[in-house]
């Protein structure tokens, strides 16, 4: 009786795990500790928009990882950026011109990873 028990909990405690892991695996965790209490700011140039870039990003592995990193680069002036967690990207547009160092130190000050940075024609 008592292996019966022990054997219903660990299933119990196998199908929880597995659930919380599909949570997290699609972004729907808090896994930042964040929960719903990052809210993204969005951000429209205020100048001519001179250019773009898409910025591959490492590290990020839900919403509210993609929050802090468009909240951290939208801080920046002149610059506006939207963030895909799933694609792992950012795509800015900025108005004046923006150093890629300042973009890399922007991400990586937020806790993640920059691995590439595309100029966009």
């Amino acid at each position: 009786m008592i292996n019966i028990i022990i054997s219903c909990i660990g299933i119990i405690l196998i199908a929880v795990a597995i659930k919380s892991s599909i949570k997290h695996l699609k972004g729907e965790s808090s896994c930042c500790g964040g929960g719903n209490g990052i809210i993204a700011t969005e951000k429209k140039l205020t100048g001519t928009k001179i250019g773009a870039k898409d910025i591959l990003i490492e590290g990020m592995t839900c919403t509210n990882c993609q929050k802090r990193i468009q909240n951290a680069l939208n801080k920046i002036d002149g610059v506006a950026a939207t963030v895909s967690f799933r694609k792992k990207r950012a795509h800015i547009e900025f108005d004046k011109d923006i150093a890629d160092d300042l973009l890399i130190t922007t991400i990586e000050k937020a806790g993640y990873t920059v691995s590439s940075i595309q100029a966009i024609s």
